[in-house]
């Protein structure tokens, strides 16, 4: 319906996004539409908080799932966070063309696979577009950025907010249904969904990377988001632990070099991807960030936590850079230490890639699918697709280049591990051509159009051979309790056991992702 201009015309035209539940357990795979389709947010109408009052008068688009964060609830509800207002602000008249505006909703939705419905719950105390949300240790949800109004972020009656993200932070909690601020010490500028994911020890940790996509790209205060950082949910407040790369790994080893020396001279400095890149300091954009899986150590107990981010682009301040990048790193948060932070490299992606899906599978390989040879958001249309997954070897800490996927997947696009090892690849859905309408450009170019197909891949684990079955193992492990698992082979043959956490990604990333590897205490028969 967009006829000359995405941003003269979308704030008229544009529909509440709806969600769908895909069945993959039967041959041809099933979908089924939830009710309310979309959500069914803002039943009365959503009229913002238009700058320049008028034309802020539809229904129709007021309500949207786009853009807001979900998260699977304990009970294996779905919570979902936030979303978008679509408005002229303003409107030429009466002619549904204007400045397109995309504002953030308060609104919290929680989708029941059991009823196949949506209800809502308590919303949070503020609007949030691009939030991000991370499950506690106690089964509550904390969220954090977002941005009020994207493309006009000035807030009359709260003009120290204005040119920034939302700095307030929320706790929701599940049993009441019910978001509480979690006060001024709790507050901290983010860059939209900030990488998050929660630590051993019940903090929130921060990895440095994110969406730098407003306004325009930039907020006035997008340095800070070069630091890591740590959120303590008891204390409710915020800890600064550096900036990813200027920590003292990198930076220090490359100080203990001799002057002259070759780079792969790191190699000898016992850092894993020694020789095969070195890594920039701070904030990554666009990338991913997966947890890697939580080893015990000796004690039976969980200290460290890693964090693999590969691709994006690098930046900030705005406006950062243009083409992906294909750096690596791997960094560490010990618990031990008051959440000391170190960062080491690791070897980089074979090919550059901005908006890359980061898989984190059983076997604590990671692979990076899809992705686009710059930043989309920048020159939408004008990209080209990368196809091509990469595998990361968590002991070589090399990529290697795996299977090509049959369709071009950039902005917002998916991949998700299922429960019977494969992973699930959706997803392409591009801005407009230069912010005008949809056109397809020659060249190779990604396709400029919306692709509602999903792929499924199998990794290469799936054909190591006949795989171990579990025949029993208790429905609910109780916390500091022992349990016993039966497999049908031999127990000396079972390497480890991992327990994985159901997949909730969104816009690359998944903040509740997380493999525990258990400590085996004993083998039997």
């Amino acid at each position: 319906r967009i006829r000359l201009s995405l941003i003269a015309e979308y704030g008229s035209v544009a529909l509440n996004d709806q969600s769908r539940v895909l069945d993959i357990s039967g041959s041809p795979f099933s979908w089924s539409v939830p009710e309310p389709s979309d959500g069914g947010a803002n039943p009365d109408g959503h009229h913002g908080q238009p700058l320049i009052p008028g034309g802020n008068d539809e229904t129709n688009n007021d309500g949207a799932l786009f853009c807001s964060d979900h998260t699977f609830l304990a009970d294996g509800r779905v919570l979902a966070a936030g979303g978008t207002a679509y408005y002229q602000d303003p409107e030429i008249g009466d002619t549904d063309i204007g400045v397109v505006e995309l504002e953030g909703l308060p609104n919290a939705r929680v989708y029941d696979p059991a009823t196949n419905r949506w209800s809502q719950t308590g919303s949070m105390g503020v609007g949030r577009w691009y939030p991000s949300l991370v499950t506690l240790g106690n089964g509550d949800v904390f969220v954090a950025s977002g941005v009020e109004k994207l493309v006009k972020p000035i807030y009359p009656d709260h003009l120290a907010d204005s040119l920034a993200n939302v700095r307030k932070t929320e706790t929701y909690d599940a049993s009441a249904g019910t978001w509480r601020d979690n006060g001024a010490a709790a507050a901290r500028s983010l860059p939209l969904f900030p990488r998050l994911h929660l630590l051993p020890n019940g903090h929130v940790y921060y990895n440095a990377a994110g969406q730098a996509f407003n306004p325009f790209g930039q907020a006035y205060d997008e340095a800070l988001w070069n630091i890591a950082a740590s959120y303590d949910p008891a204390s409710r407040r915020w800890k600064e632990l550096g900036i990813p790369g200027a920590d003292g790994g990198i930076l220090g080893s490359l100080l203990e070099l001799d002057l002259g020396q070759p780079i792969s001279d790191l190699a000898r400095l016992g850092i894993p991807g020694g020789g095969k890149s070195l890594t920039l300091p701070g904030f990554r954009g666009s990338t991913f960030s997966v947890m890697l899986p939580l080893q015990p150590d000796p004690l039976g107990r969980y200290t460290k936590a890693s964090f693999l981010t590969a691709g994006g682009v690098l930046n900030p301040p705005s406006p950062g850079s243009y083409f992906s990048t294909s750096d690596s790193r791997v960094t560490t948060v010990d618990t031990e230490r008051g959440n000391a932070l170190t960062t080491r490299p690791t070897g980089d992606l074979n090919r550059p890639r901005w908006y890359p899906s980061g898989v984190l599978l059983p076997t604590g390989e990671v692979i990076a699918f899809s992705g686009a040879d710059r930043d989309e958001v920048a020159t939408p249309g004008l990209e080209f697709p990368i196809r091509q997954a990469e595998l990361w070897d968590p002991r070589t800490g090399d990529w290697r280049p795996i299977a090509e996927g049959h369709r071009p997947r950039t902005y917002h696009n998916s991949a998700a591990l299922l429960p019977d090892g494969r992973v699930l690849i959706g997803g392409h859905a591009p801005i407009t051509t230069l912010y005008l309408r949809h056109i397809n450009l020659p060249g190779g170019f990604a396709p400029n159009e919306r692709d509602p197909s999903f792929e499924l891949y199998s990794p290469p684990y799936l054909f190591r051979g006949e795989r171990p079955r579990i025949v029993s193992a208790p429905a609910r492990p109780e916390y500091g309790a022992t349990f016993d698992v039966v497999v049908d082979r031999p127990a000396t043959e079972i390497e480890s056991l991992v327990l994985v956490r159901n997949p909730s990604q969104t816009h690359v990333t998944d903040a509740d992702q997380r493999n525990v590897v258990l400590r085996v205490l004993g083998r039997s028969g």
